[in-house]
């Protein structure tokens, strides 16, 4: 088997990964996994090939769900046009009447929504046999008017259950959301939790019934990603106060404070790595090598974030620079003009006639003008 059959053959094994895995921390979460317990992920060399064919695969579920979804919800459809056939419908029958005789049926089930299967019922009679329209010597313009008038009726009823319904469902949207924001602050500490590992024990807990019932999976994944992200970015504000801490100077070497960084909780918390956690997150490690390339990996990582924290200190300080040499040099500026203003007095009063009396001021005195003092 080639290296890329192999990758993709542990993607496969992993029900950790599906369509809902985020293609960057889920390739994350997926390497620390499987790195060093698994050789078929390794049988692939470039971590950029690993990481275009981890997200070639989850488009690949996506694409896979699409036309799944698609040719269910043909064969729904079908097999409700089925019942109505079995249940004698006609061009002339009423929707009211035909649901009493058909809602207990699973293929009436199947259809999840009121105005989903009203409408496949108003389908149906559209696409009866023209004779069938016909039978009663009905013309072309009355089966119009009436088709005209009973779409009129449904969309009445459609905006008035949108209407009804709507306000319900934003309510329960609302408290499912505050149900799950509260959740996610209880049991999601740390930033590198994702939403697949933290499921099971999620739904054991009281609240989990309403989350599910008032928000899609996609808005449950999204409220626990809004979650993580602010968890990062206080980690984030933690480790930068760190460096500030261990670096003064905002060019000093990552080695030369790397000691400190690794002891300190801010640099822990950064890696995702609880109190009590050794320097590898796998307790599974099942050799020296394997457990040290953890250890470098760990190392790399706050290597960068170290380099960011400093590389933003360094730009603050340019940018705080700029604007120092930008005042003294409107200053300088300022001063300029003012000798020279006080310059040209000087000499206007020399040539009007004033000397050294009390109508003008001599060379080298000071001459004060409104709130400013100028040295001739």
């Amino acid at each position: 088997m080639d290296p890329r059959s192999q990758y993709m053959s542990l993607l496969e094994d992993d029900a950790g990964v599906t369509m809902n895995t985020p293609t960057v921390s889920g390739y994350d979460d997926f390497a620390r996994r499987w790195r060093k317990k698994d050789p078929r992920f390794l049988a692939v060399k470039d971590d950029r090939d690993r990481k275009a064919f981890f997200k070639d695969y989850i488009a690949g579920l996506k694409q896979k769900e699409v036309v799944a979804k698609k040719e269910e919800r043909k064969k729904i459809a079908q097999a409700f046009a089925e019942l109505l056939r079995e249940a004698g419908v006609h061009h002339r029958s009423l929707w009211k009447d035909v649901r009493p005789k058909i809602e207990s049926d699973q293929r009436y089930q199947a259809v999840r929504s009121m105005i989903e299967r009203e409408d496949m019922f108003r389908d149906y009679l559209k696409n009866l046999a023209p004779a069938e329209k016909s039978a009663e010597g009905i013309d072309a313009k009355e089966l119009e008017r009436r088709e005209r008038r009973e779409e009129e009726v449904r969309r009445q009823k459609r905006d008035l259950y949108r209407e009804s319904h709507g306000k319900k469902n934003e309510l329960i949207r609302e408290e499912a959301t505050l149900a799950f924001s509260n959740m996610l602050t209880d049991h999601i500490r740390i930033h590198t939790a994702t939403y697949d590992e933290s499921l099971p024990f999620m739904t054991k807990d009281a609240r989990w019934a309403d989350c599910e019932r008032g928000l899609t999976n996609d808005e449950r994944r999204a409220l626990f990603a809004g979650h993580t992200a602010r968890l990062h970015a206080a980690v984030l504000a933690d480790f930068h106060a760190l460096v500030e801490d261990v670096a003064f100077d905002p060019t000093t070497e990552f080695s030369a404070v790397a000691a400190f960084l690794r002891a300190d909780p801010r640099g822990r918390r950064l890696l995702g790595l609880r109190r009590d956690d050794a320097w590898t997150t796998d307790t599974g490690i099942e050799s020296a090598a394997a457990e040290s390339a953890e250890i470098e990996q760990q190392r790399a990582r706050l290597e960068r974030a170290y380099a960011d924290t400093q590389r933003g200190r360094r730009e603050r300080m340019r940018a705080g620079l700029r604007d120092a040499v930008g005042e003294n040099a409107f200053v300088a500026f300022s001063v300029k003009k003012a000798v020279q203003a006080a310059e040209v007095k000087a000499a206007e009063a020399t040539d009007g006639g004033g000397g050294s009396g009390a109508n003008g001021a001599a060379a080298g005195s000071v001459v004060v003008d409104d709130d400013v003092v100028w040295a001739n």
